[in-house]
């Protein structure tokens, strides 16, 4: 099924609008982002423009070799180094081996193989004649894919998790040596604080539990209304000592967390054991 000029727009368009409406706080989507064809059967345009040296673009076309095109959202940058630095910031798979990965059929080019299902919805580093960052979505990219909302909002929901990664990355006031003192790997310190940083996940991840601390039962919104909601925060809680570089962004990964709670949670080691060790410091310190 081949992919039309006409439906990339369409879903461009639409995920702009949502985009903007839905994220005033973030950088705005491009308004009309140039299209243009691509060697692997589908479309691209860059919707973000962070400044000259990289940006984001939204892809569509068949390279995954999956049987029908997939959407996805690609960093680029002229600077090599710094893509590569952010890719193992980000640190999720890569496409390793030193055998030709790409074959051309029927004129456009495709991965050997199908991707493999857990490549999917996961950022995977891809080593062809330049460096790319890359995110393929698992769902089948249709002619009305833009009037999917809920896959809309998933690719909403990965750009602002992007958005907040570079500026982090960018960041000249990154204080992570704060944070997990006994844990020597500092590229997965920070990986978990950019994950935890991730403001779509961590709200929904903040409502699931009511915004109470999950480790000394404090309610922000009992304490102080609805301005409280702003202040509860949201703890990775997969243990730095076995994340071997994939830490997992979803919802179930992140726990709610008063301030305090989390400053000490992140002065403890990192193991899996923290967040019951801490619930019993507070529990026998408080009598509860």
């Amino acid at each position: 099924m081949k992919v039309s000029k006409r439906s990339f727009n369409d879903f461009t368009q639409a995920l702009k609008l949502k985009f903007n409406s839905s994220h005033p706080n973030s950088t705005e989507l491009i308004n009309k982002p140039i299209i243009h064809s691509t060697s692997t059967g589908g479309y691209a345009a860059e919707i973000i423009s962070f400044d000259k040296t990289w940006g984001v673009e939204l892809w569509t076309d068949e390279v995954t070799n999956t049987g029908n095109p997939k959407l996805a959202i690609t960093i680029r940058s002229n600077n090599k180094k710094k893509i590569e630095d952010f890719s193992v910031t980000i640190g999720e798979y890569y496409l390793t081996g030193n055998k030709t990965i790409l074959m051309l059929k029927n004129g456009i080019v495709k991965l050997k193989f199908p991707l493999p299902e857990k490549y999917f919805n996961n950022y995977i580093i891809e080593p062809y004649t330049e460096t790319y960052l890359t995110l393929y979505f698992n769902n089948p990219f249709y002619r009305t894919s833009y009037k999917d909302a809920k896959f809309i909002n998933l690719v909403c929901d990965e750009i602002v998790f992007l958005q907040e990664a570079i500026n982090y990355f960018n960041s000249t006031k990154q204080k992570d040596d704060l944070d997990f003192p006994k844990i020597e790997n500092r590229l997965l310190v920070r990986q978990h604080i950019i994950r935890e940083r991730n403001s779509t996940l961590a709200k929904k991840a903040k409502e699931r539990d009511d915004y109470t601390c999950q480790i000394c039962d404090f309610n922000f919104i009992t304490k102080y209304g609805a301005f409280g909601n702003l202040f509860a925060e949201a703890h990775h809680k997969v243990p730095l000592q076995k994340s071997n570089y994939q830490l997992t962004s979803t919802v179930d990964s992140l726990l709610t967390v008063c301030s305090n709670c989390h400053r000490m949670l992140h002065k403890m080691s990192g193991a899996k054991t923290d967040i019951i060790k801490l619930k019993r410091i507070v529990k026998s310190n408080t009598g509860g």
